[in-house]
């Protein structure tokens, strides 16, 4: 391994790659070199197929990366400091960075190092030179060397109803701001908008509206023209409100324009009123009609190929919190026919403890206090449900949330207030770190898109800092 301009390896600050102080010279090899490769570690799933087996990898296991590492120096002296240089950056948690022209630097995290002498007296006496393999056993990925920090607010982004500006009348009719919603200046006739919004994977739209529902108050909903079918539109109602939970993943990272027409409830003002208009990432369940804004899980776009550990901060309000990282819950929603993830607090008051339900799942409780995930709803296969599976609504015995279940996903409650930290495990920190969590699971940065969430026991989301190192299967992509 020669050492152009832009190439280097260094281990800690050390650098193995044309390393000239005077005193010694370092130089890794290209003979025998390897950044070695995440091992995945497998395990066969028992089904029901009459050939074949499902398997899939549980994770990944260390990485081995090894060079050699040639120590030259005018005298016996500098070879013995450029020996010492080197070992004292082995057997010790550490990183090794390697560096390309014209890209990112990659980090590896060292979990254990160490060398092994090439001894040849010949070399060393002719050409005061020492050869050292060096084996460095790394985490499974490497990382980016900046972190990258995201702040979350909640699962939605709001599109204003406090200003006419950006929305269109489509036909007749004049619309004014209300009470901070947007309403047809006329009643008893419906209102046709149109405007043009940056897309998540779905819009959620809240208007005046009976309880049960028994008429539709957005109708002809189109995206760029093409037409949203009526039951592919989710559709709820609580306390004289109606919620509309739109697909619109087709346009996901796209601004297009939205148009819909709202129909006016005769029982209520009998006015055309748009109350609420949010992009959110993910179908949440049904809401009290008191909500101005989405609540539950969210989606965020993520950097890297792989996945990272991370740190998550945030203040528990009265009556703690509840944090949630997965994978991306759409993917599992929409194409695999997930099932949902009940998780609760709860207090059962009655003298002998109660019994709940959810799905096929019933559990007894004791007289207490209870943080628990008490089961799944029955998982919807998306041969059944071809146009995709929607979350039910939470019964009314428990304060709790729903969301889609996955192996990888991890739920963590906090039931005291105040500033919390959760940290995933390291090398440097091997157990990782939690603030006082009642329940805790290690929490993870999914690459591309993933599922998170921090909530209060009303599903409304608490603001969160999550920060992450990108991780890579080989090589930072930035």
């Amino acid at each position: 391994m020669t050492s152009p301009t832009g190439y280097d390896l260094r281990i800690g600050d050390l650098s193995l790659m044309d390393n000239q102080d005077n005193v010694f010279r370092l130089a890794a090899l290209g003979a025998d070199a390897s950044l070695g490769n995440p091992v995945p570690v497998s395990e066969v799933i028992t089904s029901l197929l009459r050939d074949g087996d499902l398997t899939t990898t549980t994770r990944f296991g260390n990485r081995t990366a090894s060079f050699l590492v040639e120590i030259t120096a005018p005298d016996a002296g500098g070879l013995a400091s450029g020996e010492a240089a080197l070992m004292a950056e082995l057997d010790q948690v550490n990183t090794l960075t390697w560096q390309v022209p014209y890209g990112a630097d990659t980090l590896f995290d060292v979990i254990r190092s160490w060398p092994e002498f090439m001894m040849d007296d010949l070399v060393e006496v002719r050409q005061i030179k020492r050869t050292y393999r060096v084996t460095f056993e790394c985490a499974p990925f490497g990382r980016s060397e900046g972190l990258v920090t995201v702040a979350w607010t909640g699962p939605g982004t709001e599109i204003s109803t406090t200003s006419t500006t950006g929305y269109t009348v489509v036909g007749g009719g004049a619309i004014a701001v209300s009470g901070g919603h947007i309403q047809k200046t006329t009643t008893a006739s419906n209102l046709t908008l149109s405007r043009s919004v940056a897309m998540d994977e779905y819009l959620w739209i809240k208007t005046e509206g009976e309880v049960p529902v028994s008429a539709r108050h957005i109708t002809s909903v189109t995206v760029n023209g093409t037409a949203i079918p009526d039951a592919q539109i989710r559709q709820e109602a609580g306390s004289s409100k109606h919620f509309y939970t739109i697909p619109t993943g087709a346009w996901q990272g796209t601004t297009a324009t939205v148009q819909f027409t709202i129909t006016p409830w005769a029982a209520g003002s009998n006015r055309a009123i748009l109350e609420e208009f949010w992009t959110v990432s993910y179908p949440n369940q049904f809401t009290a009609g008191s909500n101005t804004s989405p609540k539950g899980i969210g989606v965020i776009s993520t950097i890297g190929s792989a996945r990272a550990p991370c740190t998550i901060s945030f203040t528990a309000p009265a009556g703690g919190a509840f944090v949630y990282t997965a994978p991306d819950p759409n993917v599992l929603l929409r194409e695999q026919g997930a099932a949902e993830n009940v998780f609760a607090y709860f207090t059962v008051a009655s003298a002998d403890g109660d019994e709940y339900g959810v799905g096929p799942v019933l559990m007894w409780f004791p007289q207490g206090t209870h943080a628990a995930q008490i089961g799944f709803t029955d998982a919807r296969p998306a041969e059944l449900y071809p146009d995709g599976l929607w979350p039910t609504a939470t019964p009314t015995a428990l304060a709790q949330w729903i969301n889609p279940a996955d192996t990888r996903a991890a739920v963590s409650f906090f039931n005291t207030t105040g500033v919390k930290t959760l940290v995933s495990p390291s090398p440097s920190l091997p157990t990782g770190y939690d603030t006082a969590a009642m329940v805790h699971e290690v929490h993870a940065v999914y690459p591309g898109r993933m599922g998170f969430a921090v909530l209060d026991q009303n599903n409304d989301p608490i603001a969160a800092t999550l920060t992450y190192y990108p991780h890579w299967w080989t090589h930072a992509g930035q």
